[in-house]
């Protein structure tokens, strides 16, 4: 709950208003408005891309791993410890790794996620690319985040011998009194069919911040 002693320097008539939640899908920067209160701030790491199907280091076949989904995180911010700007990254969707052959190619891995970050205060690193050929594991979900609340993204699905790719990691939501996020879900891997037919994996999913302002009205 927002406290009356948010409100010195608006004066005891004002009354705080919490605004419509903003969706920011690319980077950027804040200018906070003058009668600003507080910021609630939601920040949703992007989910990396799935590895991509190939040989592996035995000559065998196997389809690539599952990229993991991003970490999420929430930070509730007064206004006084904001600078009159700030700086925002919300990256956008890793790649997924490129096919092998039969020829002892194991492809690459998917593309790993930078993270989604709103200056300092609130930071969500991106999930794991999933790995193709001999690690055909699925990549790690997003960790380390930085907030008042955080939670670790989904890993992906192992990749296995004649089958499809394995799954992305499955998003998740963060929520609250004041708002909710959900992250976007891992690429899938790779497809191996059991007879050199190969396919790459599927891009990731994008990080994304969502902020909601309580206004001195």
């Amino acid at each position: 709950m927002l406290e009356s002693s948010h409100l010195v320097g608006f004066g005891k008539t004002k009354r705080v208003v919490q605004q419509a939640p903003q969706t920011l899908t690319t980077s950027g920067t804040y200018s906070k408005p003058g009668n600003l209160v507080a910021l609630a701030i939601f920040c949703a790491g992007p989910a990396g891309g799935g590895g991509g199907g190939g040989s592996d280091c035995y000559g065998s076949q196997r389809s690539g791993g599952g990229g993991g989904s991003g970490a999420l995180a929430y930070r509730y911010v007064l206004a006084s410890a904001l600078s009159s700007s700030e700086s925002y990254t919300v990256p956008s969707a890793p790649g997924g790794g490129s096919l092998g052959n039969c020829a002892g190619n194991t492809g690459s891995d998917g593309g790993t996620g930078a993270d989604t970050a709103f200056g300092t205060h609130c930071v969500a690193p991106g999930g794991v690319g999933g790995h193709a050929g001999c690690n055909h594991q699925g990549g790690a979900g997003g960790s380390g985040a930085t907030g008042d609340t955080t939670d670790t993204g989904n890993a992906g699905g192992n990749g296995a011998s004649a089958s499809p790719g394995g799954a992305g990691g499955a998003g998740k939501t963060l929520s609250n009194g004041y708002g909710s996020i959900t992250s976007n879900a891992g690429g899938a891997g790779g497809d191996d069919d059991g007879a050199c037919g190969f396919t790459s994996g599927a891009s990731g999913g994008a990080g994304k911040i969502v902020i909601v302002e309580f206004l001195a009205l």
